[in-house]
């Protein structure tokens, strides 16, 4: 399958790569959409950042570059790993793109996108979404309804980073804000 590829600073390529393997408790996604957020274009102009180089392998994966990019996705389930429940062949989803350490506390409860060496799906490693498919933790996979558009549901990922820093606000009807910026979040 071809996957755009990080090598380094000002290097990335879409290579020809080997289909991922789904492992028990992982589900296989055919990549239907996939954003550019701009932490790939600073990967790409001042990196690596998040993604690891030749000599800082990530800390969670151990991946070196190349590592396929693209955290911003939508698709469709194409395979069922051992152990995975709650979602079928077929099913629309989008993915929460993290990399965290094991035994790390992901409830809704568990503030794991704190968590030390965390790092996300497609910069830390574990494959991406701007490649053909890609094996995901079950954790990682919500199921979306099958009337939105997946070219929209790629943006529930940026959307979801908007909202969360909306909610940490405390906002009220009164309040006035200024938003700034010109991308989705």
């Amino acid at each position: 399958m071809r996957a755009a590829r990080f090598y380094d600073r000002g290097d990335i390529r879409v290579d020809e790569i080997n289909e991922p393997i789904v492992k028990a408790g992982q589900v296989g996604i055919d990549v239907a959409w996939c954003g550019i957020c701009g932490t790939d274009l600073h990967e790409f102009l001042d990196g690596p950042i998040f993604c690891p180089s030749a000599e800082h392998p990530n800390p969670i994966t151990g991946e070196v570059p190349p590592v396929t990019l693209g955290h911003e996705m939508s698709g469709v389930v194409n395979f069922i790993g051992e152990g995975v429940s709650g979602l079928k062949v077929g099913d629309h989803v989008v993915v929460e793109p993290y990399i965290v350490p094991e035994g790390t506390d992901t409830s809704e409860t568990g503030h794991y996108n704190l968590s030390e060496g965390s790092n996300f799906i497609g910069l830390g490693g574990n494959g991406g979404g701007l490649a053909e498919k890609i094996s995901v933790d079950e954790r990682w996979v919500h199921k979306i309804p099958d009337n939105l558009p997946l070219d929209e549901a790629a943006l529930i990922e940026p959307l979801s980073v908007g909202y969360h820093a909306v909610e940490r606000a405390n906002l009220s009807e009164k309040s006035t804000v200024l938003v700034v910026g010109a991308g989705p979040i």
